[in-house]
C-alpha cells in the first residue's frame, strides 16, 4: 500500500500558502483609480479567482470579465465603453496566454485610437519577466507580479484576485485573515481527502444555495478539473445550484449510483420577501428546500457542509483555501501533480501549429 504523506507534511510544498503572507499594502495605490467600469481580460485561473471574490463587492462599479473570444460581444462592447472611464486589468500568469494577448491587442489599439492614457487605463498582472511586464514598463503602467511558483488556478489570493478586489473596495485584510485560519481545519481536510481517496469516490458535486456567491462553483470546477484530471485519473466536478437543479440533477443524486462527495452551501440571509396568500416568505421556502435536499442526500453520499456563512468575507476566505488544500492533497494521495496542466499545454501547442500554417 502507498506510504501516505500526512497533510501537515505535504503542505510544506504548497507555494500558494505563501500568498497569505504577502504585503497587502502594495494594493493601496489602487485607490487612485476612479474609473466606473472595469474590464478584466484573463482566462482560467487568471480570471476566475477575481471573479469569485468580486461577488463580495458592494461597489457600484461595473465589472466585465472578458474570458472568451466572442467577436460580436467584443464589437458591441467597444461601442459602449468610455475610453477615459474604463480601466483594463490585463492578467496572465505566463504573460503569453494567446487569448489574453489577442484581446489585449484589440483594446490597446482602441485606447490609442481614442487618445486614452495607457498608463492610467491599464493595470498588468503576471509572472515577473514577461511580455506584460515589458508592456507595463513601456507604457508607464502599474505592474503586479505573481509569485512564479504559484499556478494560475491557485492564485486567487495573489494580485490575480486582489487587484480587482481592492478596486471594488472589498476588505482584503479580512479575506486573507480568514484564510490564514486554515490550520484550525487541516484535520477536517485530511480526513475528507483520505475518505474520498479510500472510498474511490470520483465525482465531486458542489450544491450551492448561496446566491451571494454566484461564481463559486465555476471557480471550484476549474480548480478540480485542471488539477486532478491527468495521468489517466480524474475527479469529475459537478456544479449544482439550488433550487434550479432540484428539478434536474437532484434525481440522479437521489436515485443514481451512490458514489459521490457533495459539498453543501446553505442560503445566505437575504431581504425578506413575502408571498401573497402564503404564511411563509421566499426566504423561508428557500431554506426549507435547502434543508430537504441536504437531509435527503447526506444519508446517501459523503458530504461536507460549509454552514458558517454569517460573514461572507470570512466564509469565502475559508472556502477558497479549503479547496486549494483539499485539491492539492488529493493529488498527493493519487500520485499526480496537482499543479501542472499538460493536456492544456498540448492544446495550446496544436493551436499555434494550426495558426502558423495559415
Amino acid at each position: 500500500m502507498k506510504n501516505i504523506k500526512k497533510l501537515k507534511e505535504a503542505i510544506k510544498d504548497y507555494s500558494f500558502l505563501d500568498l497569505l503572507e504577502e504585503d497587502l499594502s502594495q494594493y493601496n495605490l489602487l485607490a487612485e483609480y476612479k474609473q466606473n467600469t472595469i474590464v478584466l481580460i484573463g482566462i482560467g485561473g487568471s480570471s476566475l479567482g477575481a471573479k469569485v471574490i468580486s461577488s463580495l463587492s458592494k461597489s457600484k462599479k461595473k465589472v466585465i470579465f472578458l474570458d472568451h473570444l466572442n467577436s460580436n460581444f467584443i464589437l458591441d462592447l467597444l461601442k459602449q465603453l468610455d475610453p477615459i472611464d474604463t480601466l483594463y486589468l490585463i492578467q496572465s500568469k505566463s504573460g503569453k496566454t494567446q487569448e489574453t494577448l489577442a484581446l489585449y491587442s484589440i483594446f490597446k489599439k482602441w485606447l490609442i485610437d481614442n487618445q486614452s492614457s495607457l498608463s492610467r487605463n491599464i493595470i498588468y498582472s503576471s509572472d515577473p519577466g514577461t511580455f506584460l511586464e515589458q508592456e507595463a514598463i513601456q507604457n508607464g503602467s502599474v505592474f503586479y507580479k505573481l509569485n512564479p511558483n504559484v499556478g494560475g488556478r491557485y492564485s486567487a489570493f495573489s494580485c490575480m484576485g486582489l487587484v480587482l478586489a481592492k478596486l471594488l473596495e472589498i476588505d482584503i485584510y479580512e479575506l486573507i485573515s480568514s484564510a490564514k485560519l486554515y490550520p484550525q481545519y487541516l484535520n477536517n481536510i485530511q480526513e475528507l481527502a483520505l475518505a474520498t481517496f479510500e472510498s474511490r469516490v470520483k465525482t465531486i458535486v458542489n450544491f450551492s444555495y448561496n446566491h451571494k456567491l454566484p461564481y463559486l462553483n465555476e471557480w471550484i470546477v476549474q480548480l478540480i478539473a485542471e488539477s486532478l484530471g491527468k495521468s489517466g485519473k480524474e475527479y469529475l466536478p459537478i456544479s449544482c445550484t439550488g433550487v434550479k437543479d432540484q428539478h434536474s440533477f437532484l434525481q440522479l443524486l437521489s436515485d443514481g449510483i451512490k458514489n459521490k462527495l457533495i459539498f453543501f452551501y446553505p442560503p445566505f440571509e437575504g431581504q425578506q420577501l413575502a408571498i401573497p396568500g402564503y404564511d411563509y416568505t421566499i426566504n423561508q421556502l428557500l431554506e426549507a428546500e435547502y434543508l430537504a435536499t441536504f437531509e435527503s442526500l447526506k444519508l446517501i453520499h459523503s458530504y461536507y457542509e460549509f454552514d458558517d456563512n454569517v460573514n461572507l468575507n470570512k466564509y469565502l476566505g475559508k472556502i477558497i483555501i479549503f479547496f486549494e488544500i483539499f485539491t492539492a492533497y488529493l493529488g498527493e494521495l493519487n500520485s499526480i501533480n496537482p499543479f501542472d496542466q499538460p493536456g492544456v499545454e498540448n492544446s495550446k501547442k496544436i493551436t499555434q501549429e494550426i495558426l502558423t500554417k495559415k
